[in-house]
């Protein structure tokens, strides 16, 4: 297990069952509210593409795929 702060890009992480690569990540940062982190994945067996959103410091599934 990993936090949202582990996050890179090629990472492998797994979301409802289905295993993704991140594309591309960013951070939002407001004032008052808490940090949010999002990221555009790209599915590895259904090449779909999704985008999320977590709060700063959720738990993340990364996968070792060799």
């Amino acid at each position: 297990m990993a936090t949202t702060a582990d996050m890179r890009s090629g990472l492998i992480i797994k979301v409802d069952g289905s295993l993704y690569t991140v594309i591309e990540f960013g951070q939002n940062k407001t004032a008052r509210a808490a940090a949010k982190v999002w990221a555009k994945l790209k599915g590895v067996d259904n090449s779909r593409t999704i985008e999320l959103t977590w709060n700063s410091g959720e738990v993340i599934f990364p996968v070792r795929v060799e």
